[in-house]
């Protein structure tokens, strides 16, 4: 199949990226929330009170994936579920909603969102895991009471 036939795919460049997110900062966050150009992707984030929008830190929009970054920074805002008590319900329908609303999706975007996910889902099954250990050792202490056996 011919280019012609499958429609061509528009070049999209940084600066068309960079405009997209200034665009749907621009219409989306309230203006009394301070948007602060944070150095690098890992200090990418949304600070919440509660419900309450507090400060997002995005990227500069310089590839890619800072593009992608960005998108799901902003997912945390105006995706679904994002005030899920899971972290990974959050996360999750963050990058699907930076995928559906990015203008391209390359492979590296990809598997940056992908290699993301699998660090919160690490995160989750070590915290999940501490947990257990705490129950155990309070369990072993006396302090408390093992689970009734159903």
């Amino acid at each position: 199949m011919t280019a012609a036939k499958r429609g061509r795919q528009r070049r999209v460049t940084v600066a068309m990226m960079r405009q997209h997110v200034e665009e749907l900062v621009a219409k989306h966050v309230p203006w009394d929330v301070p948007v602060i150009q944070c150095k690098g992707l890992r200090d990418a984030r949304t600070l919440w009170h509660g419900r309450e929008l507090l400060e997002i830190s995005l990227p500069p929009v310089k590839s890619a994936v800072s593009y992608a970054t960005a998108l799901h920074e902003l997912g945390h805002i105006l995706g679904r579920y994002q005030h899920s008590p899971k972290v990974m319900t959050c996360e999750g329908w963050a990058w699907l909603w930076a995928k559906q609303t990015a203008l391209i999706w390359t492979p590296r975007m990809r598997y940056t969102s992908g290699e993301a996910l699998m660090w919160y889902a690490a995160q989750v099954m070590r915290r999940t895991e501490q947990r257990r250990q705490a129950r155990r050792r309070l369990a072993a202490a006396g302090v408390m009471a093992k689970r009734r056996q159903r």
